[in-house]
Order: structure tokens, then sequence, then C-alpha cells
């Protein structure tokens, strides 16, 4: 069975609240064909890059065999931040980033150590497949981020999604397809 590591966003990550929902509806529609890896992130309401490379770290260490990242908003740029600047010695399937900040694009924007290097594209060739998705109207993360990682990803495929959702309550099914995606 193929596995995925899934990373949460930031804030509360609590019954209902963040990325619970969203990884709940991974878990129910994956069952049967991958086994979900979903740690609990530091400090989630004040998360720092440090602590969460960390846990990324420990968690890729245990996976064996092929892996899919799958990140949710502060996930999706954390994770991307870790490809660029780790070295990961196990084969990666997919990346799908989901609504993800691109820190420094603006003044709202300005956690300096979740800021990407201007060489991000070139540190991972080795993932063969990698995704971003974005809701058009998202007032959380808006568009403008997917936008920007566009010119530093030009092998990715881009995805914007109708409406505005960024927690994603109610599932994605975009998602759904792309793990089933060869």
């Amino acid at each position: 069975m193929n596995s995925i590591l899934f990373i949460h966003s930031a804030g509360p990550q609590e019954g209902r609240e963040g990325s619970q929902l969203l990884a709940h509806y991974l878990k129910k529609e994956c069952v049967n064909t991958h086994n979900i890896i979903h740690p609990a992130m530091p400090s989630p309401l004040d998360p720092y890059y440090a602590e969460w490379r960390k846990v990324i770290r420990r968690t890729l260490d245990l996976v064996e065999g092929e892996v899919t990242l799958i990140g949710h908003s502060l996930g999706g740029s954390v994770l991307l931040k870790f490809l660029a600047e780790e070295e990961v010695n196990i084969p990666i399937n997919k990346l799908i980033s989901i609504a993800a900040p691109f820190w420094g694009i603006n003044k709202e924007w300005q956690r300096k150590d979740f800021i990407l290097h201007s060489n991000i594209s070139e540190k991972n060739p080795d993932v063969p497949n990698i995704f971003f998705l974005h809701s058009k109207l998202d007032a959380i993360v808006p568009i403008e981020h997917m936008q920007r990682y566009s010119k530093h990803f030009p092998q990715a495929k881009f995805i914007e999604l109708e409406g505005d959702a960024h927690l994603f309550t109610d599932g994605l099914p975009m998602l759904v397809e792309l793990l089933k995606e060869v």
C-alpha cells in the first residue's frame, strides 16, 4: 500500500478545525489504497519552520517505499521548503500543495523562517508529479500565491478550483482524482 504524508495547516487543529475535516475526508476516500500518515505538527497556533522540519524528517525516516506528499495551506509551503533544503532518501511519487501561501509575496506574508530560496525548483528534480491546487476566490490565501509558485515550478500542474474554499470542509474530489493518476 502506498503511503501519503499529509501536513496540516496552521491554526487550531482540534475537532473540526483547520485541516482536520480535509484529513478525515482523505482518510475515508483512500482507506483501501493508501496508508495516510497525518502527524500533529508542533505549535500550530504559533508555528516555526525548524520545529515542523524535525517532525517531517522523523516521519519520512520511518516511511518505507514510495510516498506522496500533501500539504494544506502552511503545510504545503513547509513541504516545499523542506524539499528545497533537505535530502530525501525515499522516492516521492507526487507532491500536492493545497492553498499554500508563498511567503515574502507582500508585507502581510513575511515570516522569514518560511520563505523559500530562489532555487526551489532546481533542488528537487526527482519529484515527477507536482500539483498546486488553489481556490480562485480563497480569501485566506489569495490565488496570487499559487500564481507566484508557477514562476518557480514550470514543470508543475496548476489547478484553479472554483469557489472560495480554503479549508475544504466538504472534501476535495480533485485531490482524490490526482491520487488515482499514475
